[in-house]
């Protein structure tokens, strides 16, 4: 029975070139990359948790850029946060 779902598991055809080459382009920053998701099974479920992941990282740096640029150019330090996450509905 294990064998089995290995193998199944195994032909999710998560493209390792895809995944790589989108993981690089969001390690230099650029979180307008997202995986497609037209896998099913496990590779699904990476794709949809690592565009998640990324979309987590492009609102958190966006909000960061306007908390530096208020702070900075300004002058302002009470500004806060934005709850990003709570705006984010994960369902996977």
């Amino acid at each position: 029975m294990l064998a089995e779902q290995v193998t199944k598991d195994n032909t999710d055809n998560l493209e390792p070139k895809q995944l790589l080459k989108t993981l690089v382009a969001v390690k230099k920053g650029n979180f307008s990359v997202r995986i497609p998701t037209d896998q099913t099974g496990i590779a699904r479920k990476i794709t949809d948790t690592l565009n998640d992941i990324i979309e987590l990282n492009e609102r958190m740096a966006a909000e960061l850029d306007r908390i530096g640029t208020i702070v900075g150019k300004e002058g302002k330090i009470t500004q806060r946060l934005c709850r990003i996450h709570s705006d984010m509905r994960l369902s996977h």
